[in-house]
């Protein structure tokens, strides 16, 4: 998760810890939601591209699963 967009300022300055932490939590529930795919390489990138244009991380959460589903 620390390879995520190493060069913008919400996941290497100060608020690196709350975005990674966000984008923890997306993955995580996306991987128990379905099992059957769980991660995948660069799904992270996906994620975290995500959470930096929805207004929250239910609203990443939610459209993960229909780009991934």
């Amino acid at each position: 998760l620390k390879r995520t967009f190493p060069g913008h300022r919400l996941y290497s300055g100060t608020r690196a810890r709350a975005t990674t932490d966000a984008l923890r939590r997306v993955l995580l529930a996306y991987s128990v939601r379905n099992t059957g795919v769980g991660y995948c390489q660069s799904m992270n990138v996906l994620a975290g591209w995500l959470l930096l244009v929805m207004a929250s991380e239910e609203d990443a959460f939610w459209t993960l699963c229909a780009i991934v589903e």
